[in-house]
């Protein structure tokens, strides 16, 4: 997501500089069809970028918590 508001910030500065990045062909063309908003100026917010380490790990805690309960019930259901 960094990148790619990085990418977009050079692009706004220099347009040439969009085929220099190592982006896919897709995000590529979404930011050269973006459009700004007044409190949007980049294709990802910055309150997107904010606490994405926490995220991370609570999303890993709850496939791990729910690995878990699909285990438990395996086994209570092959018991009976």
């Amino acid at each position: 997501m960094k990148k790619v508001n990085a990418v977009h910030n050079a692009f706004i500065k220099n347009q040439a500089s969009l085929s220099k990045s190592d982006l896919s062909d897709n995000w590529k063309e979404k930011i050269k069809n973006f459009v700004p908003y007044k409190w949007e100026k980049h294709p990802f917010a910055p309150y997107m970028l904010t606490n994405n380490n926490t995220r991370i790990q609570y999303y890993r805690n709850r496939i791990a918590a729910l690995e878990e309960k699909r285990v438990c019930k395996w086994h209570q259901y092959k018991r009976n």
